[in-house]
């Protein structure tokens, strides 16, 4: 039998680790072409804010579907480790 819950805590660092880079790409993407709203603006804004203005930016881009793809996995997967641990009791 294949232990399961190795493997979702594995697809949960990964997509985890995916979301981070991804929001720190956006962020200093966005710091570079709208240098007049501040360097340090869009590091106080939400992920979900700077996801909006990101797409709306460059609406060519897979960043934004990457980003959604890797948080709904890491919150299925964190659900399902969730539930496999509570079975086991």
């Amino acid at each position: 039998m294949i232990r399961l819950q190795p493997f979702l805590c594995d697809i949960l660092f990964l997509s985890a680790l995916i979301l981070i880079v991804a929001n720190f790409a956006m962020r200093v993407k966005l710091g570079q072409v709208e240098p007049s709203n501040g360097k340090l603006f869009w590091w106080r804004q939400n992920s979900g804010k700077v996801g909006e203005v990101y797409e709306n930016r460059f609406p060519h881009t897979s960043v934004t579907r990457v980003v959604r793809a890797s948080w709904w996995l890491m919150t299925i997967s964190a659900c399902c480790i969730l539930l496999l641990l509570l079975w086991k009791r």
